[in-house]
């Protein structure tokens, strides 16, 4: 009972702080309570964090002022709410739970926000309980801590969140209730039974990323080969002309009409010819023009013998 009443003291010490901050607003307003929630995120070794906050309504300028002046004792731990009252509940989770558990990192957080001009302040403590969770092998079980502390019901307006283990998820929970991405989710009020809420997660099974098959990989190289050849292939037949291969009597009218040495030299149509002949078979116009070449060459006589010549065989003419 000792533990019970020191964790409702826990959470009632959040509640009571608004009505502090309501008591400097005008006399015409009346507060509304605020809210509390309570989330727990469990690791794989059995640690939680917890994360305990409170919301409270800013409707003025006068409620922002003392929004900020409560702000600042809570954060120096001036506000009347310590861990302290947390120690107490684990230390008597521990002896229960056969576990030892103590509370570790404490932390305070106060923040103002403002959605849609409705202003609100919020009040944060947040800690690591050790060993709240009993891990065996793949399984967590969360639950025992809750009952060896007494945590049995949930006001009007508390929220309790538990979030699962990293790769973990719900093999039950008790009392059923909203999940939402794995994230147990109960709304006060509500009363719960021994044992509860009691929420037991298994190990899920990580997908890792396949190695890849050496076959596959040279099975895709000669693709990406074979895709290469190709278009390379495409790409050299778009640049070729389209029309048929000129003939080598186009191509020899092509080199005269281009006025190439061969057209200009007597005999270059003879030499392009040979060129283009077979092997072992000469055109008919060079083996003629070889053949005039191999005749004896007859010299012509010297022009003044002829003349002296010419002048004798007049004058026998004469003398006969």
């Amino acid at each position: 009972m000792r533990s019970h009443a020191a964790l409702a003291i826990a959470l009632v010490v959040l509640l009571v702080a608004a009505p502090g901050l309501a008591d400097q607003t005008t006399a015409q307003q009346t507060a509304e309570p605020p809210g509390v929630v309570m989330e727990v995120a469990v690791f794989q070794n059995g640690d939680a964090r917890w994360n305990v906050t409170t919301t409270v309504p800013i409707r003025n300028e006068s409620d922002a002022r003392a929004f900020d002046r409560l702000a600042e004792d809570f954060r120096s731990g001036e506000a009347g709410f310590s861990p302290d009252i947390f120690e107490t509940v684990a230390e008597s989770a521990s002896d229960r739970t056969n576990r030892t558990m103590a509370i570790r990192d404490v932390d305070y957080e106060t923040a103002v926000v403002n959605e849609s001009g409705n202003r609100t302040g919020t009040l944060s403590l947040s800690f690591t309980w050790t060993n709240f969770a009993n891990v065996s092998n793949e399984t967590i079980a969360v639950g025992d801590a809750f009952g060896a502390s007494g945590f049995d019901s949930l006001s009007a307006n508390q929220r309790l969140l538990i979030r699962p283990p990293p790769g973990y998820g719900i093999d039950s929970v008790s009392p059923s209730t909203q999940i939402t991405n794995g994230v147990a989710r109960w709304d006060g009020p509500r009363t719960f039974d021994a044992g509860e809420p009691a929420i037991t997660y298994e190990a899920q099974p990580s997908v890792l990323p396949l190695e890849p098959d050496p076959t596959l990989l040279a099975a895709g190289g000669a693709v990406a080969v074979v895709v290469l050849a190709t278009a390379g292939y495409l790409l050299l037949r778009r640049r070729r002309p389209t029309g048929p291969a000129p003939t080598p009597a186009e191509d020899a009218s092509s080199v005269e009409g281009d006025g190439g040495s061969e057209a200009a030299t007597p005999g270059g149509a003879e030499t392009a010819a040979e060129g283009a002949a077979p092997e072992g078979r000469r055109p008919a116009s060079s083996r003629s023009r070889t053949a005039r070449s191999n005749r004896p060459t007859t010299s012509t006589p010297n022009s003044s013998a002829t003349r002296s010549a010419s002048s004798a065989c007049s004058g026998r003419t004469a003398a006969g």
